[in-house]
């Protein structure tokens, strides 16, 4: 079935944000199917709530609530290369995407620092891992264009490294051209 670019996720979530004002529906949500609506948010590459589900995964500051504790999609029935491709390239971009804003002092628990000296970079330190299951998800064959910038592509960084460690962006290394940058929002 076809959709329009941005009505996949109102179709099928449109009750989301409300959803989450219930302290029953939060208390009975897990990381695994938060996980699961940014990965549907982001193939569907609604920007808006991949934000959304970015900030919603990184509120919530139980251990539970890990990145590297995420199950390996298998475990729910996924074999898929393509979709395997991409959970695990999300995953590590999540990861990613969390240590970037503890570098910049934001913290889980909401009691955010300052930095100690605004003369030099911030410094980048990889607390938060990817989940094991990540390592051992090949590169596809062939590139998949998930998110197709057209004419806007020299306006968007993608492929290279992070900026950070000198690695190559996880969609990249996979051979998946997708931009990650609503999984960094403030």
């Amino acid at each position: 079935m076809s959709y329009d670019e941005k009505s996949y996720m109102f179709q099928h979530h449109r009750d989301l944000l409300d959803l989450r004002l219930i302290p029953l529906w939060r208390w009975r949500d897990t990381p695994q199917r938060s996980f699961f609506r940014l990965y549907e948010a982001f193939c569907a590459h609604h920007e808006e709530f991949i934000g959304y589900e970015t900030e919603y995964f990184w509120k919530h500051a139980s251990p539970a609530w890990t990145v590297e504790l995420l199950h390996h999609p298998r475990e729910y029935g996924c074999v898929d290369q393509e979709q395997l491709a991409v959970f695990a390239s999300l995953a590590e971009a999540l990861a990613e995407s969390f240590n970037w804003r503890l570098m910049w002092g934001w913290r889980r628990d909401g009691r955010h620092v300052e930095r100690s000296s605004d003369d030099g970079p911030p410094v980048y330190m990889a607390i938060l891992k990817p989940p094991p299951w990540t390592a051992e998800v090949p590169p596809l064959k062939e590139k998949l264009v998930l998110h197709d910038f057209g004419r806007w592509r020299k306006y968007y960084d993608i492929g290279g490294d992070d900026g950070f460690t000198g690695e190559m962006c996880p969609f990249e290394k996979r051979n998946i051209e997708a931009g990650d940058g609503s999984l960094r929002t403030v």
